[in-house]
């Protein structure tokens, strides 16, 4: 087992006794794969696995290099915006309404043993010797987000284990989405559960039908209390929006925390749900279709009245 990396080539050779992970910084600076297969010698040059050839009605990165287009090209975690017309891996929406990333090799670190992933179900190590980790650190120089990508290969079979995570350094904010995972999520839908990923779905619905009754789209994440997909400003006061798609509607913790809080006051508290119009306690449980009422409330003008006397 180990991890070898050619700064020449800028090459990276992952493998153990049975299988071999190539990848190397593709002309632009972002990852590209090479091979993953059984094991292979390693070499410093694995240059001529890349696939640079001139092809008809393609998109190309560099004026006058009709060889180089990520749509041929098999990218480590592609993104949107970049010659390649394939779903992306991440795609991330801006302030300004760009979805476009470009995420570039900055640094890499080689460690001993395999990271936890804090939350998540995961494979693990009893000891560092079993296993080892390359870690890619790819940048957007736009919106400054880090993304990092992991890779574990074990001593023992052929497993690689891989994981990413995204972290925004910039100043504004972001909205994530699409994100590749490779955890449990592919074997539920491979098991016809469908509706694994309505939530996120529907969330980005209920922004598009916000959006278009011109209003602003705010959200509030915290570790005490958690994530509230939507906090809107209605004249004087605030309303709360949380979508739920699932059967368990009356499950909102984060809204629940929400309303302990002494100093915050809250106008409408509502939840889009698989429910029939019913209220319990302060929340409003309304069904999807109901977004296209919400609305809000008229700002109350001072009109003057002619029968009213002047006292000036």
């Amino acid at each position: 087992m180990s991890i070898l990396f050619c700064e020449r080539t800028r090459t990276f050779h992952l493998f153990n006794n049975e299988i071999s992970y190539i990848m190397t910084v593709l002309p632009n600076e972002q990852m590209g794969q090479l091979y993953f297969g059984k094991r292979i010698h390693h070499k410093d040059d694995f240059s001529y696995l890349l696939e640079m050839s001139p092809r008809p009605m393609t998109s190309c990165l560099f004026e006058g290099d009709r060889s180089f287009s990520l749509e041929h090209v098999r990218q480590e975690y592609g993104v949107y915006g970049t010659t390649d017309y394939r779903h992306p891996a991440v795609e991330i929406l801006q302030e300004n309404g760009s979805r476009l990333s470009d995420f570039r090799y900055q640094s890499h670190t080689i460690t001993a043993g395999k990271p936890k992933l804090a939350g998540l179900p995961a494979t693990y190590t009893e000891e560092d010797g079993e296993a080892e980790t390359l870690t890619l650190v790819l940048k957007d120089p736009v919106t400054e987000i880090t993304l990092q990508l992991f890779y574990t290969i074990f001593v023992g079979g052929g497993i690689l284990a891989r994981s990413a995570k995204l972290t925004n350094q910039g100043s504004k904010d972001v909205h994530l989405l699409t994100a590749m995972s490779l955890g449990n999520i592919q074997f539920e839908l491979l098991q016809g559960e469908l509706d694994i990923n309505s939530g996120s779905i529907l969330e980005n619905v209920f922004a598009q039908a916000l959006a278009s009754k011109g209003l602003d789209l705010f959200y509030y994440d915290s570790k005490s209390t958690g994530e509230l997909d939507f906090v809107v400003q209605n004249g004087k006061d605030i309303d709360i929006l949380e979508i739920k798609s699932g059967k368990d509607y009356k499950k909102h913790r984060a809204l629940d925390k929400a309303l302990q809080v002494k100093d915050w006051q809250f106008q409408r508290k509502i939840v889009f749900c698989k429910s029939d119009v019913k209220a319990e306690g302060e929340i409003l449980y309304l069904p999807f279709y109901m977004i296209m009422f919400y609305a809000l409330k008229e700002q109350q003008r001072l009109i003057w009245d002619p029968l009213v006397p002047d006292f000036n």
